[in-house]
């Protein structure tokens, strides 16, 4: 108890000391109006004539004016319902999320996906039998338990990323566009335009009046650039002053005509975006579906190698020994030093192995085991490629 009436007299004294107007220093301490302008303002007029502001004081000028400013923001949120871009967006959005549910999800996932999956499982099965691999009987049994879980897969997933894409369309993205504004109005109406601002007046009302009563007189000597920054005459006239019609009809003046002549190249800028971004797509959708191409290429290049006549005996020699994937993997010391041997470099040589790895994988005998659950999960996972 005795701390807080040591406070409460500490502010009394203070107080007093503030309002005797015959409380001058023209030494050390702060004059009276020199106090007045920290607590108000949280600035002082040094008697060199320079303005100086003090970080740690907020002073009750500067929240006022955020306040103001942010409650300014709340009219411009509001506002937003009276824009066509708005809706603009809203409906493009919209239409987004109906073209991936009913082009993407039912169109290209069930509709062309579903007979591609017939074709695919069954041409391989057709090809089994044909070649009577062993156990061709059942190929046509596994085909039909293939397609079965493909397109239920397809179907469920589909139907499902239809109805929330149309959801989105519908009431989600709709929803949003109607309640971002009243969001940002709200937040910038509590947030920036009442919490801080009574934050600021409440630590300004706490850090003032001691300072104002201790603090010595600011000068060029005495500033630091962080706590106290000397504020030009420049700055401190243009955030004073009160702008008047003509100005503000010059400046609004001075913004159209550049507006009108420079705006060109903001446009052109974000045009240069939107082709960069479009030709960004292409080149990736060119790109995949050439690296497609060559996936398929190298295959077939590797089928060749793995008949040719002229590789038989090397090809014979590795299945005999049983070489697989697991046999290159913890050799993979002793074939890099083999193969640097046989004068390749280091890049060389781990291009090989990887390449051994890639293709003892296909021919490894224990690869590929499978029951219902494993072929399920994978005709899931073939499913979306």
């Amino acid at each position: 108890m005795k701390y807080f009436f040591a406070v409460i007299l500490f502010c009394i004294m203070s107080l007093n000391l503030l309002a005797d107007k015959n409380y001058e220093d023209s030494g050390y301490f702060l004059s009276f109006s020199q106090k007045g302008q920290l607590i108000w303002r949280g600035q002082i007029q040094g008697d060199d004539g320079n303005w100086y502001d003090i970080r740690i004081v907020p002073g009750y000028v500067t929240p006022s004016k955020y306040a103001w400013e942010n409650w300014g923001n709340v009219t411009d949120s509001f506002g937003e319902y009276l824009d066509s871009e708005k809706y603009r967006n809203l409906s493009r959005h919209s239409r987004d999320a109906y073209d991936w549910a009913f082009n993407d999800c039912v169109n290209k996932f069930i509709i062309k996906g579903i007979p591609n999956a017939w074709s695919e499982y069954f041409c391989a099965a057709s090809n089994k039998v044909e070649k009577r691999i062993f156990g061709w009987p059942m190929a046509y049994p596994i085909a039909t338990f293939q397609v079965f879980v493909d397109n239920i897969f397809r179907v469920t997933a589909g139907f499902t990323g239809c109805v929330l894409g149309a959801t989105a369309g519908t009431v989600l993205v709709p929803g949003y566009h109607v309640l971002d504004s009243t969001v940002k109005g709200t937040y910038y109406f509590v947030g920036p335009g009442m919490v801080m601002p009574v934050s600021g007046y409440a630590w300004n009302t706490v850090i003032s009046p001691p300072l104002a009563l201790t603090g010595q007189k600011p000068s060029e000597q005495r500033v630091d650039g962080y706590w106290v920054k000397r504020i030009s005459h420049e700055e401190h006239d243009a955030m004073t002053k009160d702008i008047d019609e003509n100005e503000l009809s010059a400046i609004a003046e001075w913004g159209k005509i550049i507006y009108e002549k420079l705006n060109k190249y903001e446009d052109e800028r974000l045009a240069a975006d939107k082709e960069y971004s479009k030709r960004v797509a292409e080149l990736y959708e060119q790109n995949n579906k050439k690296k497609q191409v060559l996936s398929k290429e190298e295959e077939n290049e590797y089928q060749k190698l793995l008949n040719s006549p002229e590789n038989t005996e090397i090809v014979n020699r590795l299945r005999e020994t049983g070489t697989n994937d697991y046999t290159i993997r913890v050799n993979y010391s002793k074939i890099k030093k083999n193969l640097l041997d046989k004068n390749m470099d280091n890049a060389q040589a781990m291009k090989v192995y990887n390449l051994l790895r890639k293709y003892s994988k296909k021919n490894d005998g224990t690869r590929g085991k499978t029951d219902p659950v494993r072929e399920s999960i994978q005709v899931i996972k073939n499913a979306d490629k």
